[in-house]
């Protein structure tokens, strides 16, 4: 969808997350409530996947919420959370 929403909510134990984009569009993945195209701290290209340790320094883990949007068409966001 076209329309930002949290696709990890904040947990305080998370030691690593995996992000698919099952989608046939690019992803928009940020810190946060609320991606945009605009502002995003990643694009996460078409049926690719990442972890948020792949996206951090080594040794940081983000626990806060984590939210995308796709650049156009529907798609779905697939999450696996380690805690």
């Amino acid at each position: 969808s076209t329309t930002s929403a949290v696709i990890l909510a904040a947990n305080p134990s998370r030691l690593d997350a995996t992000i698919w984009n099952d989608s046939s569009v690019v992803m928009y993945i940020t810190f946060g409530a609320t991606a945009t195209s605009a502002a995003s701290a990643w694009a996460l290209t078409a049926s690719s996947r990442t972890t948020l340790g792949q996206l951090l320094a080594p040794g940081v883990m983000y626990t806060g919420a984590v939210s995308a949007v796709l650049a156009s068409s529907t798609g779905n966001a697939r999450c696996t959370e380690l805690s």
